[in-house]
Order: C-alpha cells, then sequence, then structure tokens
C-alpha cells in the first residue's frame, strides 16, 4: 500500500476523543467558551454531518435529522436557564458549603452533561426510527415529563334541567317574543295578550331525534324549503306540560278530524292567537307550548266531516286548502282550519310521535280585552256533494 499505513496504526496515530471524567484543563475551558460565544461554529462539518445521517436514514426528515444527529463536538447547543440554574445549584450541593465552583469549570460541568443527555437522547431516536415510529413519536417521547402530564381538561357538559328560566330582558326571550308575534293572524292581537315566565325546554332525547329527522328528509330528497324549521303552537294543560315536554306530542292529543285520524297524527296550531275553538274571555291565563316543526312533504286537502282519513304516505303533514280564506279569528271554523297536521311513517307502520315536532318553548300568557271590536269576515260556505253532509258539521272543543 505504499508509505500508507495500516489501518490499526492509522487508528493509534489519530488522537482519540477524552472521556468526560477528570478535572477540566485550561484548553477545555477556553474551548467551551468560545464554542458558546461563536455562533457559527463548524457549519461546513455540521452540514456534512447531515449530509451523511440523511443519505442513510431516507425515512428520517431532514428537520429530525438536524435536531437530533448534529455533531456533538462543533454545536453550540441552547441551554435553558432554568435548566443550567438546576444544574449548578446541585453543583454547589454536592461541594463544601458556601463555596461556589469557578466559573469556567462550571461551564464545562454543564456543557458536558449537556452532551450526555443528548447522546443518550440520540441513541433513543436511532433505535425508534430502526423500529419504523414516526417523527411525531419521537417528538412526543422526548418531550418532558412536567410538559406531557399536563392536561387541558375538557369542559364537561352540565346536565340542564328541563325547563330553563328566562329573563325578560334576554336575547332568547326577545326570540320567543318573536315568534309568538310572527305568528298572529289578526294585527289587533298585538296589544291582546301579555306573556311572562318565557322558558326553554331542553330535552336531549327528542332534538337528537330531531335532528335526525331532519336528515333522513334531506338524504331522501326534500327540498330546502321543506327542510327549514318553522314553529307551532298548543295550549297546553299546565298538569301535562311537564310530561309533553319529556316525552313529545303523541298520538290522540286532539279530538280534531278535520285533516286526518287524530289517532295517528298530531294536530298543532299555525297562529299564535288562535288557540282554541271559542275566543278567550278577558281575563284568561293559560300556557303556550311553542314547537319546533318541519313542514317536509305538505299535501293541501279538502275537509273531511265523515270519514277519517288516513295519512299519506311520502308525504309529511297535511293542510287545509281553505286556510287562505281564513282573515280573522272570528272566522267561521277559522280554529280548525288554521290547524296543521303531522305524521311519520316508519316504513308501513306510523310512529306514535312524529320526531319533526320539537318542543321548543313555554311562556305563560293573559288575554286583556281588545281595544277595538274584531269585525268577523265570513267565508264562503262549504259545498259538499249531497245534501245530507249540509248538517252534519259541529266543533271540537281541545281537551
Amino acid at each position: 500500500m505504499g508509505d500508507g499505513l495500516a489501518p490499526k496504526e492509522a487508528a493509534a496515530a489519530r488522537p482519540r476523543r477524552e472521556s468526560y471524567a477528570g478535572a477540566p484543563n485550561q484548553d477545555e475551558v477556553l474551548f467551551v467558551r468560545t464554542l458558546r460565544e461563536n455562533l457559527q461554529g463548524a457549519p461546513e462539518r455540521v452540514a456534512r454531518g447531515n449530509a451523511r445521517v440523511s443519505g442513510r436514514r431516507v425515512s428520517a426528515p431532514p428537520q429530525v435529522v438536524h435536531q437530533r444527529h448534529m455533531p456533538v463536538g462543533t454545536q453550540k447547543f441552547h441551554i435553558p436557564r432554568k435548566t443550567k440554574e438546576k444544574l449548578v445549584k446541585r453543583r454547589n450541593q454536592e461541594g463544601a458549603p458556601g463555596s461556589a465552583p469557578p466559573k469556567g469549570e462550571d461551564e464545562v460541568v454543564f456543557v458536558r452533561a449537556y452532551q450526555e443527555n443528548l447522546h443518550k437522547r440520540l441513541v433513543r431516536a436511532r433505535a425508534a426510527v430502526r423500529t419504523g415510529w414516526s417523527p411525531q413519536v419521537l417528538h412526543q417521547r422526548h418531550v418532558a415529563k412536567g410538559i406531557q402530564m399536563l392536561r387541558i381538561p375538557r369542559k364537561s357538559k352540565e346536565m340542564l334541567a328541563l325547563f330553563q328560566p328566562l329573563s325578560c330582558e334576554s336575547r332568547e326571550y326577545e326570540d320567543i317574543l318573536t315568534v309568538l308575534t310572527s305568528g298572529y293572524l289578526d294585527s289587533a292581537s298585538a296589544g291582546s295578550f301579555s306573556y311572562s315566565k318565557p322558558r326553554l325546554v331542553h330535552s336531549e332525547t327528542l332534538e337528537k331525534e330531531f335532528v335526525e329527522k331532519r336528515k333522513e328528509l334531506k338524504a331522501d330528497g326534500r327540498t330546502e324549503k321543506e327542510l327549514e324549521e318553522s314553529y307551532c303552537f298548543l295550549l297546553a294543560d299546565s298538569s301535562k306540560l311537564q310530561t309533553l315536554c319529556e316525552k313529545g306530542l303523541s298520538v290522540g292529543h286532539s279530538r280534531i278530524t278535520l285533516l286526518g285520524n287524530p289517532q295517528k297524527g298530531v294536530y298543532l296550531s299555525r297562529c299564535s292567537d288562535l288557540l282554541q275553538v271559542a275566543s278567550f274571555s278577558p281575563g284568561a291565563t293559560g300556557e303556550i307550548l311553542i314547537f319546533k316543526v318541519i313542514k317536509g312533504k305538505v299535501k293541501s286537502m279538502y275537509e273531511n266531516v265523515k270519514n277519517l282519513l288516513d295519512p299519506t304516505p311520502r308525504f309529511d303533514s297535511h293542510l287545509s286548502k281553505s286556510i287562505s280564506k281564513v282573515t280573522s279569528v272570528l272566522s267561521y271554523r277559522a280554529f280548525e282550519l288554521t290547524q296543521h297536521y303531522f305524521y311519520e311513517y316508519c316504513f308501513d307502520e306510523l310512529r306514535q310521535r312524529p320526531r319533526q315536532v320539537c318542543p321548543y318553548a313555554v311562556v305563560s300568557f293573559q288575554f286583556k280585552a281588545r281595544d277595538t271590536a274584531l269585525v268577523s269576515k265570513p267565508m264562503a260556505p262549504l259545498r259538499y256533494r249531497t245534501p245530507s253532509h249540509r248538517h252534519s258539521l259541529y266543533l271540537y272543543s281541545e281537551t
């Protein structure tokens, strides 16, 4: 091989790196100080080291290679202030009390300890890469334990009561008041009702089923107009209010038969000032239960007073074709003609409680005397096929 040295002789000729044990000399102290003050270090050697490491391990990202595998002897490490203070404090405790080690010796001891720690982390990182771990797992594994143990607790969902009382100055009450006033059939009703004790209804089961029903209707091809949420009203009995809000409105609650069989669907009022057959007397009080509803596909139909109509398949609700003729709360059969009939098919069977009807809020009301007398506009008489049906009309009262 010419004048070249043998491998063993060449290895012996190269100066070996001194171990970390032993007392540091003045050259080491000077080297460490110069290394900490010089930000450049040895950039070319660092770049070559990174290139070699990235060439051997293509799977590791360049950022991980740069952070984990830089040459130890020529890199200027960032030393956290608190970590340095802890090490200096520990060093002082090991020595004689009241005597601090020299500054140069302290720096060398600290840098050596920090480099040993980095070397251990480098060994663990190499082993993790060989086993196929991702850089994210490597990063999480080597984070300080004090930081890793910190967890931000997720905000627990409070168990809301069935009724949430509202202040008359709250934004929710303003929304409820808007729903009530926009549902007036007669403009003169604005000064005839006074409301109090507003409450929101929180029924997690009913609200969840309401959302699921809307998704099913959307998947079934319903239009955006058919999927819009609107509001209907019910004059509720105080003794049954808790059950209605907790379990929902079930079939059989009404005796109206104009739009469909009451044992197969539910009836709700479209007008907030038309809640019963007879007009309210001055001073009358009660509870109005507001429902969120999805009309879905509506079938307009003529009134039927003889036979009980079954719900129409592939539809979601029934409305009267004569509803446009009702212009006042004193119109003929105004209450029945402004009803909305809801039902829900589950395959070939009907559900006992339509999911597109969900309780929203409850408010107490008091009816005051009207300032001006309402002029009732008579509605055109209904025509029937046979004269025998002419005298078969009768009115139902809500129970």
